[in-house]
């Protein structure tokens, strides 16, 4: 099973970002003007360019054609967004900036990002707001489909009281768990009641807006793509082990696998710690550089 794990043909992973614009885990941050440039635009007329940049913004100023259900969103490198006082060290400057809805859970007519992938492996994003935060994500691999035909793949749920009381509607996160590292968005289908996924090996095109009415701070993203073609770089001699971290000499997807060839772990980063995996022999898969390590 084993070889079978190894034998096929390598897939290609890779960010739709410059590695030299990533940290060492592989985010990207909307941390300086010139990444700003360089990854986000402006839909100037509520829908998506599949040949525009990889966020692009509903809507702004220089929008201004655009009416509601659209509130307006930017960007900047030098606001800054919110943090709890015991999540303070995680605290950041810079974001995408989706302003205000018109109620709380109920009216996604807040800000809006729609974020154009040549596919889709895994979508983590890392956002802060002053308050609870409520957001509708969808996507579509459609490039013409208008953003209300998008699959809604993650939307504020409800709770109703007994006796016909009120409706709870409960956020993605509260206030006091600024800010708030949003993960496995690719594997979302709205609690089970859709088929689609954003995790796609073609173009996929993610919608996210604002359901809550204090601005939400997207400050950044991290994203995988993958394809059929082509191999990474890495070289067996490139991945070391202490005994405890895999460690590479430049971030990359790196999988671990045990005798059996089942996956144990995923990441994408220049190193990985390994410490909580069992005792015993496990295969390290890096582009197409295979290692085995012992854990003791």
């Amino acid at each position: 099973m084993l070889a079978c794990a190894f034998g096929a043909q390598a897939q290609t992973e890779s960010y739709p970002f410059d590695p030299a614009d990533l940290d060492a885990n592989g985010w990207l941050w909307f941390d300086t003007a010139e990444k700003i440039e360089k990854y986000v635009g402006v839909s100037e007329d509520g829908k998506l360019d599949p040949d525009g940049k990889v966020f692009q913004m509903i809507t702004t100023e220089s929008a201004s054609n655009v009416k509601p259900p659209f509130n307006k969103t930017f960007a900047s490198d030098t606001i800054t967004g919110f943090a709890n006082d015991k999540f303070i060290d995680l605290l950041k400057k810079g974001a995408i900036v989706l302003n205000g809805a018109s109620d709380n859970g109920n009216k996604h007519d807040g800000g809006a990002l729609l974020i154009n992938l040549p596919s889709c492996k895994k979508m983590h994003m890392f956002l802060s707001c002053n308050a609870s935060v409520w957001v509708y994500l969808s996507g579509t691999n459609d490039a013409e489909a208008d953003t209300s035909a998008y699959n809604v793949v993650y939307k504020p749920s409800k709770s109703e009281m007994w006796l016909g009381g009120p409706i709870f509607i409960n956020p993605l996160f509260s206030g006091l768990n600024n800010p708030f590292e949003w993960t496995s968005l690719e594997t979302l289908n709205d609690e089970g009641a859709s088929e689609f996924t954003l995790a796609s090996t073609k173009p996929v095109y993610t919608l996210l807006q604002s359901a809550s009415t204090t601005p939400i701070y997207v400050h950044g993203i991290k994203v995988v793509t993958e394809g059929t073609t082509g191999i990474n770089d890495i070289t067996a001699d490139a991945i070391s082990f202490d005994g405890k971290n895999i460690s590479l000499n430049a971030a990359a997807e790196i999988n671990v696998y045990n005798l059996s060839g089942a996956l144990v772990a995923s990441e994408y980063a220049s190193s990985m710690n390994l410490s909580n995996l069992t005792k015993g022999v496990y295969m390290v898969k890096v582009g197409n550089a295979t290692q085995k390590v012992v854990i003791k």
